[in-house]
Formats: structure tokens, C-alpha cells, sequence
């Protein structure tokens, strides 16, 4: 698990050190969160990524149609590398070490608010601005639009999460009624 750890932590300050070069931070942070949860609405995506009987060029070629129009192409080209080398296990511990060394570097925490509805810029400085203030850090917060959410908001910063969205109402709601 340690050998895991350090390598994705490599991995992650060298993508950190790409980013910065290629002045693309919170486009590959942003980039990192949108694959993160392309993964969590498929979770059989990495099933077929760590396939063996797909080829490389197979999963070269899916990853492009599924991330090309996507993501930018620091982050696209990390994603080839990690596929490459066969560390697509990585990804995780690889993202949330590159998003908490990319908001070190920027002393500002990054997450995420997912919303059924876009936001008015005025509502996301309000949120990070009382993040900020929960956590004591500045928060920068990057929006994602999920139609498929009934109303309200889910915020992901770090280990912070506030998820007040109608959906896990209606979810905890049927669990106490089972119990």
C-alpha cells in the first residue's frame, strides 16, 4: 500500500509540475474532478481500462472518444501515461494528492459544486466564501451541471462534503422507513 502511495504521489507532483508549466492548473484540476466522476457514473469504465484482453490501442482509443472533448490535454495525456504504465489503479490516491498540492501551491482549497440547475456566479462566491470560513482556507469552487438531480446542491472539497441535494433526502428517507 506504501509503494502505491509513493508512486501516485510522484506521479501526482509531476503532473503538478506539467500543469504549472503549461499554465493549466485549474484546467487540470477541473479536468481531474470531471474524470473522477465520469469513473463514479461508470464504474465499469476501469474494469475495461485494466481489461487484459483489450488491447492497448483498444483502450487508448476509448479513452480518447470518452475524455477527448473533455479534458484538456495535460490531463489527457496523464491519462494515456498512467494507461501505458499500467497505474490506472493510481488514479484516485494520484487526483486527490495533485488537488491538495495544487491548492497548497495556491494556498486556496479546489472542489466541487454540483448543482441541477446553473448557478449565479453571486450564489458560488457565497458558498466558497462560508467553505472558506468552515474550513480556513480561501475555496475556489469549479460548478457541474447533473440534470439528473431533482434539486439542491452537493459541494466536494476535499474531505468537506455538504450534499444537500433532494435526492439524498428522498434516499435517507426511504432508509428510515425500511428501518
Amino acid at each position: 500500500m506504501a509503494a502505491r502511495t509513493d508512486r501516485a504521489a510522484r506521479f501526482a507532483d509531476a503532473l503538478l509540475t506539467l500543469a504549472q508549466a503549461e499554465d493549466a492548473v485549474p484546467q487540470t484540476e477541473q479536468d481531474l474532478l470531471a474524470v473522477r466522476d465520469l469513473i463514479s457514473k461508470q464504474p465499469r469504465l476501469l474494469g475495461f481500462l485494466r481489461d487484459p484482453s483489450v488491447t492497448d490501442a483498444g483502450k487508448r482509443a476509448a479513452l480518447d472518444e470518452l475524455l477527448a472533448n473533455r479534458i484538456g490535454p495535460v490531463t489527457l495525456g496523464f491519462m494515456d501515461l498512467l494507461l501505458r504504465l499500467g497505474a490506472l489503479d493510481t488514479f484516485d490516491a494520484v487526483s486527490e494528492t495533485f488537488l491538495s498540492a495544487a491548492a497548497a501551491a495556491d494556498s486556496k482549497a479546489s472542489g466541487l459544486v454540483v448543482s441541477a440547475v446553473p448557478l449565479p456566479d453571486e450564489t458560488v462566491t457565497r458558498l466558497e466564501d462560508a467553505i472558506g470560513k468552515a474550513i480556513g482556507r480561501e475555496v475556489h469552487l469549479l460548478v457541474k451541471i447533473d440534470t439528473e438531480l431533482l434539486g439542491g446542491i452537493k459541494v466536494v472539497v476535499g474531505d468537506y462534503v455538504v450534499d444537500g441535494t433532494i435526492d439524498t433526502y428522498l434516499e435517507q428517507a426511504r432508509l428510515a422507513l425500511l428501518a
